[in-house]
C-alpha cells in the first residue's frame, strides 16, 4: 500500500502528516517517520493502556533528541473533551533499555557466544547507548519491535481517530493519525491468512524445540602419542688403523633396541682417533668408522636416520691421561707426533692410545607403543585432563579442556567398538566435576539416535541422569542463566521421550526430581504434565511420582477435592500441577519474573490454562469459585495480560475463553444481585 495510507495494524490505519515545515530538521525527521511502521494496540487501548509499537529505533531517538522532546497521544474522552498523554524522550529511553535486556536474553539462546555473557551484554549496551544519542542508526535491531507504554487513557471515547504527535523543541511538528479502514481502501487489502491455528501444550512444544540451544561441539580428534621419547648413549672401540668394530658390541645395541621396541629418531656420532700418526689419515679413518656405524644402525632401524657426525683426534682425553703422569704439559702436540714416530715410545703409550680409538653414540629414541599401550595412555590423558579442570578459568580455556575430555572419550569409544578395550569401562567415564561434559554428551547421544544410529555407550539412563544433575548444579550455582534453563528443558524433554519410547525404564523419573524453587517451577509443571499425559496407571509403584509439595496451600486442597461433572477432564494434571501453575502466574517473585517468564516459552499457555481451570470450575449458581483466592478481578487482569500476548494462543481458544469469562461475570451479577465495574465491561 502507498505510504500515504500507511499500514493496517489491529484494524486501524495509520497516516503520517507533517504539521510544521518551517525547519529543515523537521522535514528530515518526517522523512524517517514516513519510512517507519507504527502499531497502536487497540485492545490494550480499550482497556485504558496506550501501547504503541515502532519498527525503527531512529523514530524514537533522532526524531525526539532533546530531554524536553517526546511523544503525545491525543484523544477525546466520554464528554468529547480533548485529552493528551505525554511521554518524554527520557522515559522512552528508559523503556527502550528495558526492552534491550529482553532482546539480549532472547539473543543468547540463538547465538554461539564467544566470551562471557557479561562482556557480550556490556558491548551491546554500549552500542545501544550511541543509538539512543542518535549517533548510530541501530541497523542490527531493525527487525525488532520496540513497544512503548505511553500511559493511561482515562474515560476513552472509542470513536476514532486517535493521534500520536512527535514533539521537538516544544513543537508538535508531525502526527500519526490512527483511523478505521476506509471503504475505498478495504478492497485493495491483501487476502487474510487463513492458515489453521494448531493449539499446543507442554509435551508437544518441548519436543518440537528440543536442542535449539545447542549448536554442536567442534573439537580436534584425539590422537595418542605413537611412542614415548627416550635417550640412550653407547661407546664403541676400534682397533688401530681399522674401521671395523666388535660385532658383539653392536649386537648388544641392536638387541636393546629390539627388546624395548625402540626406533632411532636421530643419532649423534662423535668419532675419535688416537693422537699418534698423520692427522689427515686419522680424520679419514674417523669418517670411515662413523660411516660404518651409521650404515649398521640404519639397517637395524629399517629406515634412514637423521645423523650428525663430528670427528677429531682425542687430545682432550690424552691430556687427561697424562695428568696422572710425569709427562703432563711437557710436550706440544707436534712434539708428541714426532715422539710417536718412535715405535718403542708408541708401544709404551699404547695403553692410553687404544682408549682414544672409539665412537661415542648419542641416540634419541622413540619407544613404539602397542594398541593396548595407546589405550592405557588415553585413559591416563583423560584422568590428567579432568584433574586440570578449573570451572573459574577463562571461557576459552574452560571449553578447550571440555573439548579435549570429550575427544578422548570419543577415541576410547572407537577403540571399544574395535574390541581394544572393555566398553563398560569406557561408558562409565563420568567426570563428576565437569557439568558441561555430561550435558554435551547427552546432546551428542540424542543427535546420534535422531539419525537412526545406535550410540556406542548404551547406558542411556546414566547419561540422562548425569546431564540432569549437572544442569541443576549449574542453575543453582549461577542463577539467572537462560541457556541453562533451556538446557534443563531439553534434558527433561529428551528423558520423557525416551521413557515414552521404552528406551529407558520409568524408574528414571524417580531420579529426575526438582527442588520446589522458582528456578524449577516450569520443569515441575512439565514433570506433572508428563505423568498425566502418559496416564496415571502407567506409573503405579513409583512413589516418587507422588507430589511432596506443600499440602497446606488452599488452592491445592481445592483442586484435589474438585470432583464435579463439569470439572477438568481426568486426563488433565491434578492438584500439584495447579499449585505450581498458580505460583508462576500470580506470585510476584523476582526469580519468576526474571528467569521463568523469560525462559519458559509457554508462559502464555500457563496463563491460559490457569484461567481455564478457574473459569471451567467456577460454579456461578452455587456462588462458589474454583479457587477462593482467584477472584473475578484477578481473572480479568490475567485475561488482559494474556490478550496482550496471544502470539501462540489460537484465536478460537482466546475468544472462547474471553466469552466464558464475561458470561460468568454477568451470571455472577445476577446470582449476587449486584452490578460491578466488571459487569458493565462484560455487558
Amino acid at each position: 500500500m502507498a505510504s500515504t495510507y500507511g499500514q493496517v495494524r489491529n484494524e486501524l490505519l495509520w497516516k503520517p502528516t507533517l504539521n510544521d515545515e518551517s525547519e529543515e530538521e523537521y522535514r528530515q525527521n518526517y522523512a524517517r517517520i514516513v519510512k517507519a511502521g507504527f502499531r497502536l494496540d487497540l485492545e490494550a487501548l480499550h482497556h485504558g493502556d496506550i501501547l504503541a509499537s515502532f519498527t525503527t529505533l531512529t523514530t524514537l531517538t533522532r526524531n525526539i533528541p532533546g530531554s524536553s522532546d517526546g511523544i503525545s497521544f491525543n484523544y477525546t474522552d466520554q464528554n468529547n473533551a480533548p485529552q493528551q498523554v505525554f511521554i518524554s524522550s527520557g522515559e522512552i529511553h528508559k523503556q527502550l533499555k528495558e526492552r534491550l535486556e529482553l532482546y539480549l536474553d532472547d539473543q543468547l539462546t540463538r547465538i554461539r557466544l564467544r566470551g562471557s555473557v557479561e562482556d557480550y551484554k556490556k558491548k551491546e549496551r554500549k552500542e545501544f547507548k550511541l543509538v539512543l544519542k542518535g549517533k548510530k542508526l541501530g541497523v542490527k535491531w531493525k527487525d525488532y519491535s520496540w513497544p512503548i507504554a505511553i500511559g493511561k487513557a482515562l474515560d476513552l471515547n472509542r470513536q476514532v481517530p486517535y493521534y500520536l504527535s512527535f514533539i521537538c523543541k516544544k513543537v508538535p511538528y508531525a502526527s500519526i493519525e490512527f483511523d478505521s479502514l476506509y471503504s475505498d481502501v478495504t478492497a485493495a487489502l491483501p487476502q487474510l491468512d487463513n492458515e489453521v491455528c494448531q493449539p499446543f501444550d507442554r509435551f508437544t512444544y518441548y519436543k518440537k524445540y528440543f536442542g535449539l540451544s545447542y549448536e554442536g561441539i567442534k573439537y580436534r580428534p584425539y590422537r595418542p602419542r605413537s611412542g614415548i621419547n627416550r635417550k640412550k648413549n653407547f661407546r664403541l672401540f676400534f682397533d688401530k688403523a681399522s674401521a671395523s668394530y666388535d660385532s658383539k658390541e653392536i649386537d648388544n645395541i641392536i638387541k636393546y633396541l629390539n627388546d624395548s621396541n625402540l626406533v632411532i629418531r636421530t643419532a649423534k656420532v662423535l668419532a675419535f682417533a688416537s693422537v699418534e700418526g698423520d692427522s689427515a689419515i686419522n680424520m679419514r679413518l674417523q669418517e670411515e668408522r662413523a660411516m660404518v656405524l651409521m650404515e649398521t644402525l640404519e639397517k637395524a632401524n629399517n629406515d634412514t636416520i637423521d645423523i650428525s657426525l663430528q670427528t677429531r683426534e682425542d687430545w682432550s682425553q690424552f691430556n687427561r691421561q697424562l695428568s696422572r703422569t710425569p709427562f703432563q704439559n711437557r710436550y706440544s702436540q707436534s712434539e708428541w707426533k714426532e715422539l710417536f714416530e718412535n715405535d718403542s715410545i708408541e708401544a709404551r703409550f699404547e695403553k692410553y692410545l687404544k682408549q682414544q680409538r672409539r665412537a661415542e653414540l648419542y641416540l634419541s629414541l622413540t619407544q613404539r607403543l602397542t594398541d593396548e599401550q595407546k589405550v592405557t595412555m588415553a585413559f591416563s590423558d583423560f584422568n590428567r585432563t579432568v584433574e586440570r579442570y578449573n570451572p573459574n578459568a577463562r571461557h576459552d580455556q574452560h571449553w578447550n579442556l571440555i573439548k579435549r575430555v570429550f575427544a578422548i572419550k570419543k577415541y576410547l569409544e572407537i577403540q571399544a567398538m574395535r574390541g581394544m578395550v572393555d566398553k563398560q569401562h569406557v561408558c562409565t567415564l563420568f567426570p563428576p566435576s565437569i557439568n558441561e561434559f555430561h550435558i554435551v554428551t547427552l546432546y551428542e547421544t540424542a543427535k546420534i539416535m535422531k539419525n537412526g544410529q545406535q550410540p556406542v555407550c548404551e547406558n542411556l539412563k546414566d547419561i540422562i541422569v548425569a546431564a540432569h544433575f549437572s544442569v541443576l548444579d549449574l542453575i543453582q550455582s549461577y542463577g539467572q542463566n537462560r541457556l541453562y534453563v533451556q538446557q534443563a528443558l531439553d534434558i527433561q524433554s529428551f528423558a520423557y521421550e525416551m521413557v515414552a519410547k521404552g528406551e529407558v525404564p520409568k524408574s528414571i523419573l524417580c531420579q529426575l526430581d526438582y527442588p520446589d524453587q522458582p528456578y524449577f517451577y516450569n520443569l515441575i509443571l512439565n514433570k506433572i504434565f508428563f505423568q498425566e499425559h502418559q496416564g496415571r496407571g502407567s506409573f503405579e509403584g513409583l512413589p516418587c511420582m507422588e507430589s511432596n509439595l506443600n499440602t497446606q496451600d488452599p488452592s491445592r486442597q481445592l483442586f484435589a477435592t474438585t470432583e464435579k461433572s463439569n470439572a477438568i477432564s481426568d486426563s488433565r494434571p491434578k492438584s500439584a500441577y495447579y499449585y505450581i501453575l498458580k505460583k508462576i502466574v500470580l506470585e510476584n517473585d523476582e526469580y519468576i519474573k526474571k528467569l521463568v517468564l523469560r525462559s519458559d516459552h509457554v508462559i502464555q499457555f500457563d496463563i491460559f490454562e490457569f484461567l481455564f481451570y478457574n473459569l471451567s470450575n467456577w460454579e456461578v449458581w452455587e456462588g462458589k469459585l474454583f479457587d477462593e483466592e482467584v477472584t473475578p478481578e484477578i481473572m480479568s487482569l490475567q485475561l488482559d495480560r494474556l490478550r496482550s500476548m496471544k502470539a501462540m494462543i489460537c484465536p478460537n481458544q482466546m475468544n472462547s475463553l474471553t466469552l466464558m469469562f464475561h458470561l460468568k461475570v454477568m451470571q455472577s451479577s445476577l446470582y449476587n444481585a449486584q452490578v460491578t465495574p466488571l459487569t458493565s465491561e462484560s455487558i
